[in-house]
């Protein structure tokens, strides 16, 4: 009977210690947006991470893409990119069409991520 209120003691102590590794506001980065300049940034980068984020953006959005079609709603921006494409290619098309399109600069990526693969892509008539 002593060891199991000694057990319920240390196993609630425990329960109430907090954590000894705490996240920092500051260790925390959320971004509303992206940019299509800050998207450009890091699809060039030389960093590894920065190229991961940049395919996780791009393949975020086909699958987003591929959703919105499978319900039936139509994108304004309709692109078809076949399934054997690799997530590596889709970056350089990105990359190459936001390096020669500026414009996009300013603005959420997002839309000049679909007409970058929508010149590409396009959808069978």
């Amino acid at each position: 009977m002593m060891q199991k209120t000694w057990l319920f003691i240390l196993l609630g102590f425990l329960a109430l210690t907090p954590f000894s590794h705490k996240v920092a506001a500051q260790d925390i980065v959320v971004s509303a947006e992206m940019s299509a300049k800050n998207l450009l940034s890091i699809c060039t980068s030389a960093e590894e991470m920065d190229i991961a984020q940049c395919a996780g953006y791009i393949q975020g959005l086909v699958d987003y893409h591929i959703l919105t079609r499978s319900l039936g709603t139509a994108p304004s921006v309709d692109f078809c990119v076949p399934s054997d494409v690799p997530t590596e290619s889709l970056v350089i098309v990105v990359r190459d069409y936001l390096t020669h399109n500026t414009q996009h600069q300013s603005f959420i990526a997002a839309p000049a991520v679909a007409l970058a693969l929508y010149d590409m892509f396009p959808c069978a008539k």
